[in-house]
């Protein structure tokens, strides 16, 4: 299900990859989990990024064809947020999936399993 709090940090990841012109997890000394309860992510959580693809349909086909970012789409995530930036230079799209967990009373950022980044 789209959410605001996993669009946000989508967005978040795909314009700072964009703004750098570089595809990369960790663009400063912030890690993946640091970076997501920052932006209020529920944890487990989970990354996909991209970048070149000129559509939505063809970074998720590229998703997809990869057993690893596909084993996240298909993971036990309830929330979703998937957002391009195009870097102002040379044009080149930039692509953030992040998915998440629902919030739930009582429970605290502390993740059943690990983060995956892919």
């Amino acid at each position: 299900m789209a959410d605001p709090v996993t669009i946000a940090a989508a967005r978040d990841q795909a314009e700072n990859m964009a703004n750098a012109g570089k595809m990369a997890h960790k663009l400063g000394p912030e890690e993946f989990g640091a970076r997501m309860r920052r932006m209020k992510v529920p944890l487990p959580a989970a990354e996909n990024i991209a970048s070149g693809q000129r559509s939505v349909e063809a970074a998720v086909a590229a998703w997809i064809t990869s057993p690893r970012h596909y084993e996240n789409m298909m993971g036990r995530f309830e929330t979703l947020g998937v957002v391009r930036a195009v870097n102002s230079a040379d044009g080149r799209p930039y692509w953030a999936m992040v998915l998440g967990s629902k919030p739930r009373p009582g429970r605290g950022s502390v993740a059943r399993f690990p983060l995956k980044l892919f």
